[in-house]
């Protein structure tokens, strides 16, 4: 069951889930993107038989959330594939899965087009995270995963072909948690470090952020950034033991520092 949640309020997606997939599969992946305003919201995941699924709310359709297309091109993705998905300034989308075969391979929709198969970016660990993003210049979406010999890794693209980002950390721990905003990775001792990019730098494109927290075993981490004036306001979200599984809060403007101690308490 998907729980859909609006500040003080939730609605249920019960309904349209029980009818396309019933039943989920435990700990299925998830990839959430929206457009502006949240007028457009998609959601992809995979099915009990390991196919990407797409369901799709538009703020313009009546009848609430719906199949999207992708879901009718049955594409069978490896049963432990992580899922990323990007929304471009133009509107476009950008999928990125990895298939049986442990290769990572983007789906990708225009304004105006159905649903394509794009690049195959190349091998990657089995169960690699992927993370996925587009910077602000230019419609630009760029991917971040673990290679084989255990290097995470970025590539991006112009339209004119993928290339190699310059970021590469070699010898990490396999099927580390990777996040998005600056590039959040799981590094020796279950530790959680941050690179970030200096366009620029004189000392280098890729430089080691402050950020650097001990968790526990396993924790994901997710990151988000918005702006306030002049300055850019960070959050990170992660476990790093309170109450033993709590979610925890990490802030930062100039400087990375605690927020809440434990958001969520969770069972042991």
């Amino acid at each position: 069951m998907f729980l859909e949640v609006f500040g003080s309020s939730h609605t249920t997606m019960l309904g349209i889930v029980e009818q396309l997939h019933s039943p989920l599969p435990s700990w299925t992946q998830l990839a959430a993107i929206a457009s502006p305003a949240l007028e457009n919201v998609r959601l992809y995941f995979l099915s009990p038989d390991n196919k990407l699924r797409e369901l799709c709310y538009d703020a313009g359709q009546s009848g609430g959330w719906f199949e999207g297309a992708v879901s009718a091109k049955n594409v069978a993705v490896a049963p432990y594939s992580q899922i990323a998905a990007v929304y471009l300034p133009n509107s476009a989308i950008r999928v990125f899965v990895q298939l049986p075969g442990d290769t990572i391979e983007e789906f990708s929709i225009d304004e105006g087009s159905g649903w394509y198969t794009g690049t195959n970016v190349g091998d990657a660990v089995s169960g690699t995270r992927i993370a996925a993003t587009c910077y602000a210049v230019g419609d630009m979406p760029s991917m971040f995963i673990q290679k084989t010999d255990l290097t995470i890794w970025g590539t991006g693209t112009s339209g004119g072909g993928w290339f190699d980002l310059g970021l590469a950390l070699p010898k990490q721990p396999a099927r580390g948690v990777l996040a998005i905003v600056r590039v959040y990775y799981t590094a020796a001792d279950n530790t959680i470090k941050e690179k970030i990019y200096n366009a620029g730098s004189n000392v280098g494109r890729w430089v080691e952020g402050t950020f650097s927290v001990k968790t526990i075993p396993g924790s994901n981490i997710d990151a988000v950034v918005w702006t306030k004036g002049n300055d850019n306001l960070f959050r990170a979200y992660l476990q790093q033991g309170e109450q033993v599984t709590a979610i925890s809060e990490w802030a930062a403007t100039a400087a990375w520092g605690q927020g809440y101690l434990a958001l969520l308490p969770a069972m042991a």
